[in-house]
């Protein structure tokens, strides 16, 4: 069985604007529903865990040693193929 999701918050009025881990959903959810619009983009940023973001950075090297295309969207279908 696999660890449960873990979400990250860095919002003003709960986390003080530091980095803290959630363990649900819905108090992420409630977190961004209450933040200010101009935060909002940066809570989405830190929403996933530090494991999907080493995924991430792991199979990044594959797609940036082909160099990147003219086509965005091909871009990011190699890049997510693996997930």
């Amino acid at each position: 069985m696999s660890d449960p999701p873990v979400y990250w918050c860095i919002c003003k009025k709960y986390c003080k604007g530091s980095r803290k881990q959630l363990k649900a959903y819905s108090t992420w959810w409630r977190h961004y529903r209450d933040a200010d619009e101009d935060e909002k983009r940066s809570i989405q940023l830190q929403k996933r865990s530090d494991a999907f973001r080493a995924f991430i950075q792991s199979i990044a090297p594959s797609v940036v040693q082909n160099g990147p295309s003219d086509d965005l969207g091909q871009d990011l279908v190699s890049l997510f193929s693996y997930v």
